[in-house]
């Protein structure tokens, strides 16, 4: 008979069970290496994931063009002149309201960097692991890598099921 402490077969372990950093490993061009995420997370660390998932909010302007151009696609035809002004009126106001990488990216990072407990990217010095120094080019690979370890410690956040390293 086994100890009553123990989980039944297939559950996630206690808490102090799994009190120990997770190692992820980073493959991404220029970023190359690994980190260790925090697990489990402290209440600072989960408040910060919160706030990096605020939703930006979308200007009234680009869902009525929106919605003016579908509607007019529906009942009109893709090539009816008032479907094809109201395509150009929309993609004018979608372009001036685009989410850029860097508006993710400065919701993220604060996140990413509250719970990265240590760094192993060679091409990340100590003294670029802060919000205001944090490498921000070549743009691409900057944003995957924000993106990725983000997504890493929201699976923590969240409680995933395959817990790395175990």
């Amino acid at each position: 008979m086994f100890p009553a402490a123990l989980p039944p077969i297939g559950a996630q372990p206690p808490l102090p069970w799994r009190n120990m950093s997770k190692k992820i490993e980073v493959d991404i061009i220029g970023f190359e290496g690994s980190v260790l995420i925090a697990d489990p997370l402290n209440l600072s660390q989960a408040q910060a994931i919160e706030l990096a998932m605020i939703p930006d909010s979308i200007p009234d302007e680009l869902i009525e063009a929106k919605n003016k151009y579908l509607y007019n696609f529906e009942n009109l035809g893709k090539d009816h002149l008032d479907t094809l002004q109201s395509k150009k009126e929309y993609e004018a106001i979608s372009e001036k309201n685009r989410i850029w990488f860097s508006v993710k990216d400065e919701k993220r990072l604060p996140a990413v960097i509250a719970c990265v407990e240590k760094w192993e990217i060679p091409t990340i010095p100590e003294d670029r692991r802060t919000e205001s120094t944090f490498p921000s080019s070549p743009r691409g690979p900057s944003h995957k890598l924000i993106e990725f370890l983000f997504n890493e410690i929201f699976k923590i956040y969240v409680g995933e099921l395959k817990i790395p390293n175990e």
